[in-house]
């Protein structure tokens, strides 16, 4: 009797997982830059949308889904994940994202050339950037330009400047005039 139990068990479990996969079937997996918007009712997140200029994704509220409308609402993000199609709605399942920041690069150097200082002055505050080697080349190509900036953001403390944000940046690019919209 068992034997029979296990046996449609497995039986459901492989029907449910093939058409679980067969409904992602024609997923598109991508790199998707846009805007958060969150929608609440009675306090609780109710949808997230992913707003790009050519369309918009109804964000899948999973984990990831719920992290990325609690940390990034009204805030430009990339997001790593795919679209799904249901009912004539696109579905987007995060599998990562990072923040976006568009501002100013400031970077000072010392006296022999070397940049010791990059930042990057947004509306969402200043930010220290890590100076690793991607850091480094930020300062170097855009200092005292204005920037569209992809990365993380982590909190620092610092003796004497209490909590800090520092930027880890993966990419970027410059803004021509009239580009700094949000």
């Amino acid at each position: 009797m068992k034997s029979k139990s296990l046996i449609g068990l497995t039986i459901a479990a492989a029907l449910l997982m093939g058409s679980a996969i067969a409904g992602e079937r024609g997923a598109k997996n991508g790199t998707f830059r846009g805007t958060i918007n969150v929608a609440r009712a009675n306090g609780r997140v109710s949808a997230i949308t992913l707003v790009t200029p050519e369309e918009y994704y109804d964000v899948v509220m999973d984990q990831r889904g719920l992290d990325l409308g609690e940390r990034m609402a009204n805030k430009k993000v990339e997001i790593t994940g795919f679209v799904t199609s249901r009912n004539g709605r696109k579905l987007l399942t995060v599998q990562s994202f990072m923040p976006i920041l568009t501002g100013k690069v400031e970077a000072a150097s010392d006296r022999e050339g070397r940049i010791t200082v990059v930042r990057i002055v947004s509306r969402e505050g200043t930010f220290d950037v890590l100076l690793d080697e991607k850091g480094m080349e930020l300062g170097r190509e855009m200092n005292g330009k204005n920037v569209e900036v992809v990365g993380v953001i982590r909190e620092k403390t610092e003796k004497g400047r209490g909590i800090q944000q520092e930027f880890l940046v993966k990419s970027f690019n410059e803004l021509k005039t009239g580009e700094e919209k949000e």
